[in-house]
């Protein structure tokens, strides 16, 4: 599965990597099939904040991302984003996470993601 997601992008909904940090401070993120997404980052301190953004896949493990909120259509910039599939570990257990190429989070989230799942736990992608 984890080819299939580096080549065809990660469509489906995506959460903050589980962690007793996570009760202060989240993110989730959706990539819809048709090419849309929104993130959503939810702090204590820092209240919500919600960006919504178009995506497609870019090559193996690439994404194209350009946000729709802050800029007019015309001015909007092509954001290339890598990631990749590790396996961290948090305070809490170990889980296969989504994340950048040469980092721990995942794009401009400060925690790598998880698939969510009904547990909340996420899965092996």
């Amino acid at each position: 599965m984890r080819d299939r997601l580096l080549a065809e992008g990660p469509v489906g909904e995506w959460v903050s990597m589980p962690s007793t940090a996570t009760a202060l401070m989240s993110d989730l993120i959706r990539f819809a099939a048709d090419g849309t997404g929104q993130s959503y980052s939810s702090s204590l301190l820092g209240g919500e904040q919600v960006k919504r953004f178009t995506w497609k896949p870019a090559g193996s493990g690439m994404l194209e991302r350009i946000e729709r909120d802050t800029v007019a259509p015309g001015d909007a910039e092509v954001e290339m984003v890598g990631f990749r599939f590790a396996e961290q570990h948090s305070d809490i257990g170990s889980f296969w996470v989504m994340c950048d190429p040469g980092g721990d989070g995942f794009w401009d989230l400060v925690w790598p993601v998880v698939p969510q799942s009904r547990d909340g736990l996420g899965s092996v992608p």
